[in-house]
């Protein structure tokens, strides 16, 4: 019989940032939170500052360099778009491929568009991208995923749950979640005590920890601000997403 070995295929995935309150942000540094493409972790980088050359710069990164073994590489199609809310013709897209590897030096680079938008047309609302102090970023993720390769959540790092730059709360001693689905959190956690005590039997690491609760808010999110007008092909492929995650972490007695 002929060995047809590992079966590989295209999985893409397409991840929505909306950034609120963009001129308040005080760090050099932002990153999305984590989506993934087939198996693996991704997030959205940017610098809200600049950069030398007066622009806004882009980037996709993976997770902590220390989690992947030497000789770890994947290649990536990405596309980036900066939704022009006020005419959708303006929006920006650009494309590339890039491989991600862990070099010699430990170092899994972030790669993406240093000259995305200039500083002043980004900052100026009536140019469309920076609207009500909010912008919206969208990735679009296509990597060949096989069969043999590591799908431990637990390696996935913690500092890829950080959404924002300080709007993070301590949840039950538990983990660092978002300050927006903490009451969504404890309600779930009120008719569902499991959800805590499951968390607390299994004596799982505080990245997995930090993850599973990251996603349940995320999706009890999702439902509390969608309504039924609001899911169009988009919202519906989120939701999708964000529900693949949550299956993923199991948890105990989660029903309606």
């Amino acid at each position: 019989m002929e060995d047809q070995g590992e079966v590989e295929t295209t999985i893409t995935s397409k991840y929505t940032w909306t950034i609120k309150n963009f001129s308040k942000l005080k760090c050099d540094t932002l990153y999305s939170e984590t989506f993934f493409a087939g198996k693996h972790p991704w997030r959205i980088c940017i610098h809200p500052e600049g950069n030398k050359v007066n622009c806004l710069p882009i980037y996709l990164t993976v997770g902590d360099n220390a989690n992947f073994t030497a000789g770890w590489s994947k290649t990536a199609n990405i596309k980036m778009s900066l939704i022009n809310q006020l005419y959708s013709d303006d929006t920006i897209t650009h494309v590339a491929v890039r491989t991600y590897e862990h070099n010699s030096t430990g170092v899994v680079a972030a790669y993406g568009f240093p000259s995305f938008v200039s500083l002043p047309e980004f900052r100026d609302p009536s140019e469309g991208f920076l609207v009500k102090d909010t912008c919206i970023i969208v990735a679009e993720v296509s990597v060949e995923n096989s069969g043999h390769e590591d799908t431990n959540v637990d390696h996935l790092p913690k500092k890829m749950y950080s959404s924002t730059c300080d709007e993070l709360i301590n949840f039950k001693g538990l983990c660092q979640i978002e300050k927006d689905h903490v009451n969504l959190l404890e309600e779930a956690c009120l008719k569902h005590p499991s959800i805590i005590e499951s968390h607390r039997k299994r004596k799982r690491s505080q990245k997995f920890t930090e993850w599973s609760i990251t996603t349940l808010g995320k999706v009890l999110h999702f439902l509390k601000t969608k309504k039924v007008k609001d899911m169009n092909d988009d919202a519906c492929k989120e939701l999708q997403d964000l529900w693949e995650e949550l299956e993923m972490v199991k948890f105990d007695d989660l029903s309606c």
